[in-house]
């Protein structure tokens, strides 16, 4: 979110986030310069070659499913709730 007003930004962690089932508490860090961020974000330690290597990899995967079937009912469960707790999606899926 980016705005400048102080009372805008309270009101939308207030009022909107802070009614979120789930959310129990919040945290805000105001940012007056912003270096980089995530779109922007390079692997600068990585060789050319090597980055050659992993832009091949992403256009490979973007071509087929990289689903594996025995985690269909893994990534629905965490997909209903990504923050069930490890003890419940055990014993969702079995496992304990």
């Amino acid at each position: 979110m980016t705005d400048t007003s102080f009372g805008t930004l309270s009101r939308y962690i207030v009022d909107r986030l802070g009614t979120i089932p789930g959310i129990i508490a919040t945290r805000a860090h105001l940012v007056t310069r912003s270096y980089t961020e995530g779109s922007a974000w390079r692997l600068t330690s990585l060789s050319r070659s090597q980055q050659e290597v992993l832009a091949a990899s992403r256009r490979a995967a973007a071509g087929g499913s990289n689903e594996l079937p025995e985690y269909a009912d893994l990534v629905t469960a965490i997909g209903e709730n990504g923050r069930i707790p490890l003890s419940e999606l055990a014993d969702q899926l079995g496992s304990r």
